[in-house]
């Protein structure tokens, strides 16, 4: 208690402040019983010193602004992030000892001596100032403060403030390049299915059909023929992919590799004109709802980059959307067992083939029993 204590008042800018006082006092009262050129000398030689930490003490730091650009807001994994500090203020007092520590968050791994520069000199009213993150981390990063220390060059005095100075880096996976995972061992790929008719597009007549609706009937062909004539459509042609996600796994770079795979998997698919929805295994609802184009890629990174383990048990959770057919499903698996490939290859149809992509290290291998054979639906790969 004491010594928490003793270390808060020593931080304190005026323990520096009463330190250069006794010293300049008791130099005073040396020069005044001892007299002499020396004694003198030495009590004149402080007066600089002390007039320059009064400076310090009253200049007013939390007036300095400060402002963080950083080299892109959006990066991606791996990447080398950029960071510039631009330091302005009103004042130019000569500065000896500038030290300037942006707080790197702790979701950034090694940040503990990243962010910290010192400058000798600063004499000008601006200063730009820059440091590098190598091999940035995927996630949402957000950089609250930077820390301010001034001091004198004899280190008697020191004085620091803390400027917030809010930015978010979002750094997205790394995305791979893949092969195309639609095709099967017999080079089948999954058929188009009909999933609308684009009712403004029409495409020509023809003779009414059973379930026909009653506005797709067309009158001036049906009074001129005397038989019921229907308007036909232009029907929209859609292909549907689903990626489950695997999220309960202790093992960091398993998961990481896993995230990663996502992403450049869901690039393909909605390159290749899918529709496309991101879930999790164990969750009825969706991480990401259906939808195709750049945009859809878009909230997909983002969903990504913000996304961390569960270590939940959802082992079960494999439920498969009936109301969708043609849907394509693509587990990326982090732990996969024979209860659950069991499962997967029971649930693989026609209407719903299935791949399962499983993140193992290369000196692991998977059991002999999983075996695909006798179910032409069902894919499972490797990825070491």
């Amino acid at each position: 208690m004491i010594k928490n204590i003793i270390v808060k008042v020593r931080e304190t800018p005026y323990f520096g402040l009463l330190n250069i006082t006794i010293l300049l006092s008791l130099s005073f009262i040396y020069a005044m019983f001892q007299g002499g050129f020396v004694s003198w000398f030495i009590f004149y030689s402080f007066l600089p010193i002390v007039l320059y930490i009064v400076l310090l003490q009253v200049y007013p730091l939390r007036h300095i602004h400060v402002k963080r650009a950083i080299s892109t807001k959006l990066a991606k994994a791996g990447e080398t992030l950029t960071i510039e500090l631009t330091i302005t203020r009103k004042w130019p007092l000569p500065l000896f000892i500038f030290t300037i520590m942006d707080e790197v968050p702790s979701t950034v791994i090694d940040s503990s001596q990243q962010g910290k520069m010192m400058v000798l000199f600063w004499g000008k009213r601006q200063m730009t100032l820059q440091y590098v993150i190598p091999q940035i981390q995927r996630g949402e990063h957000t950089f609250e403060y930077v820390t301010l220390l001034i001091g004198d060059p004899f280190g008697f005095y020191q004085k620091k403030v803390r400027i917030p100075v809010r930015t978010i880096v979002l750094v997205y996976p790394a995305i791979h390049t893949i092969a195309h995972p639609t095709k099967d061992q017999q080079g089948m790929v999954p058929t188009y299915y009909d999933v609308e008719k684009d009712l403004t597009s029409l495409s020509g007549i023809r003779a009414y059909q059973s379930g026909d609706r009653l506005s797709w009937l067309d009158w001036k062909t049906t009074a001129r023929t005397n038989q019921l004539a229907t308007k036909q459509f232009d029907t929209i042609k859609q292909r549907h992919a689903t990626i489950v996600m695997d999220l309960k796994t202790h093992h960091d770079d398993q998961f990481e590799r896993s995230v990663s795979f996502c992403a450049s998997l869901a690039q393909v698919l909605l390159k290749n004109g899918y529709t496309l929805e991101l879930k999790q295994i164990g969750s009825m609802s969706s991480l990401v709802p259906r939808a195709a184009g750049d945009y859809q890629m878009s909230i997909i990174y983002q969903t990504l980059a913000r996304l961390s383990p569960n270590h939940q048990d959802n082992s079960d959770g494999y439920v498969l959307d009936d109301r969708q057919q043609g849907t394509v499903y693509y587990y990326v698996m982090v732990h996969f067992s024979e209860h659950q490939f069991r499962l997967l290859k029971k649930a693989a149809t026609e209407a719903h083939p299935i791949h399962v992509f499983v993140m193992v290290d290369k000196e692991v291998k998977m059991s002999k029993h999983l075996d695909v054979a006798g179910s032409p639906f069902f894919h499972l790969y490797r990825i070491g």
